[in-house]
């Protein structure tokens, strides 16, 4: 009797004694899962911040090359402007030939001459005497009416040089072989007003 219940002590304390070492090894356990958990937690944090730290990277070289960029462009327009103000006019096609290119010495001469403007209905005498002297022309332009008083060249007024018959005109010959702009007045309408023409020296009828 005595052996049995020795026996079912010895049980129960081994039974209390292996209660305690799973108790004991329990919280390390926990622990460990813990330290697992942080361990993860940490892990996680870490790689966001590697992932924040790559797109703000990113980021900020994607903005540089795009200002980059800009002031590439930027650099290229203002060079465009410049090529273009810097570059030469072009010369007009009907350049007027003068005097000296003609190598024209002191003389009278006669020229074709062609009036072209207003209505159409007024024409110039042609051929028409040509003066030359001191490196300039003058020509004695004479009109198909008699009702115009004045002409005009670049704003100079010439008054007629005859009081009787078709108007005539001693003017300055700014150029041959071009439509030299004139205005002349008329008074044939009632209220006297300045009409537009262009008058045309053929040099190559120069005799």
């Amino acid at each position: 009797m005595k052996r049995r219940t020795l026996f079912t002590a010895a049980v129960i304390a081994a039974m209390i004694v292996l209660s305690g070492c799973n108790n004991a090894e329990n919280p390390t356990q926990s622990e460990q899962s813990s330290q697992t958990v942080e361990e993860n937690s940490s892990s996680a944090q870490s790689s966001t911040t590697t992932e924040s730290s790559t797109s703000v990277e990113s980021s900020t070289s994607a903005e540089s090359s795009t200002s980059v960029e800009s002031g590439t462009s930027t650099e290229n327009s203002s060079s465009t402007e410049s090529s273009t103000e810097s570059k030469p006019e072009t010369p007009a096609d009907d350049k007027p030939v003068t005097v000296a290119d003609l190598a024209l010495k002191d003389g009278e001469y006669t020229i074709a001459v062609n009036l072209e403007g207003g209505s159409g209905k007024v024409k110039a005498t042609s051929p028409t005497k040509l003066i030359v002297k001191d490196g300039a022309a003058l020509a004695e332009v004479e009109l198909s009416s008699s009702k115009y008083d004045y002409m005009k060249v670049d704003g100079v007024k010439y008054d007629m040089i005859n009081t009787e018959g078709n108007s005539k005109f001693l003017i300055p010959v700014a150029g041959f072989d071009y439509k030299m702009p004139i205005s002349a007045n008329t008074t044939a309408m009632g209220n006297p007003h300045e009409i537009e023409y262009t008058l045309f020296f053929d040099s190559t009828t120069i005799s």
